[in-house]
């Protein structure tokens, strides 16, 4: 079993990460679009960083789950859920 220490370090990592890229990408033009109703945007910004998420879970816990705001619902059979 993985230990919590692994979990949170990659965690910091993986959040670490995500927002170098969202920061970088925010200093560039980004385009936005409705998803369920005009209040409920969503940028390719927002996609970049939960696609980036997704990525580097998979890639270090190939077992894990994950459910996000985006893709929606990855299974796994670690009975390790991560939510996004």
């Amino acid at each position: 079993m993985t230990s919590y220490q692994t979990f949170l370090d990659a965690a910091k990592k993986f959040a670490l990460d995500a927002a170098t890229l969202i920061k970088t990408h925010g200093e560039n033009q980004y385009s936005a679009t409705s998803k369920s109703s005009i209040n409920d945007m969503v940028t390719d910004v927002d996609k970049a960083a939960e696609a980036f998420l997704i990525n580097s879970i998979c890639d270090q816990f190939p077992n894990d789950s994950i459910l996000s705001e985006e893709a929606g619902s990855i299974p796994g059979s670690s009975g390790i859920s991560w939510v996004i």
